[in-house]
């Protein structure tokens, strides 16, 4: 009875967790965030390495939730490369065994674990490089294609975002994202595998006729 009393209030807690990600957002947190990114951003600085910034703060304190909401008006792509087997917070090691393991949560929302297996392979520098870069390439061009085949060309970018938003989160759960999101980096991973294959037969070729990664796109992401 007691093991039954523990596995179904564990399972509330997980519910309870899916279920407030769909529930009003309170504060202005995600509008700080967005204002913050667009006083920041300057492409014209080219003492600038990257544009790209960190949010810091303890488990279960909203930082993925903040993100998920500024991705309903402004666009974002959802990537999660949380490792396997990671947990939230949990009590200390003097608590009792019930309580610390109640307190268990696996962090949400899930990882993506099929886009963190296939960019943390075990490779040299240039590899990784090479990979991630291909990625990054398959990665803008599938999410063009997604956009294109779901009739979004010409919509203002709040439709756009909030469209590939619920696409992307829409049945999620603790155990894995939803269906539309594991297929979509399946094919990711599956682009990226092809394009690292012209690579390796572009460096037979004259230098004037190689691959390059940074070929610009023949369409803008943002119509």
């Amino acid at each position: 009875m007691l093991v039954l009393c523990f596995l179904h209030i564990r399972s509330s807690r997980f519910l309870a967790v899916e279920r407030s990600w769909d529930r009003v957002y309170f504060g202005d947190g995600a509008q700080a965030l967005w204002n913050h990114i667009k006083h920041h951003y300057n492409s014209a600085d080219d003492k600038i390495y990257a544009h790209y910034a960190a949010i810091l703060n303890s488990s279960g304190m909203g930082k993925s939730r903040t993100i998920d909401e500024m991705s309903k008006a402004h666009f974002v792509i959802p990537i999660n490369l949380r490792g396997p087997n990671t947990q939230g917070m949990r009590f200390p090691s003097d608590v009792s065994f019930v309580l610390r393991h109640l307190s268990f949560i696996p962090g949400y929302p899930p990882p993506d674990h099929n886009v963190r297996e296939f960019l943390t392979k075990s490779d040299s520098r240039i590899t990784a490089y090479q990979r991630t870069c291909a990625f990054m390439k398959a990665l803008f061009e599938d999410v063009l294609r997604v956009l294109i085949e779901e009739g979004l060309e010409g919509e203002e970018q709040p439709v756009i975002a909030s469209r590939f938003r619920a696409m992307m989160t829409d049945g999620q759960q603790f155990g894995a994202p939803n269906k539309f999101r594991k297929d979509f980096y399946d094919k990711v991973i599956r682009d990226t595998t092809v394009i690292l294959a012209d690579l390796q037969v572009s460096s037979t070729v004259p230098k004037a006729q190689s691959f390059s990664f940074f070929e610009p796109c023949s369409h803008s992401i943002v119509f």
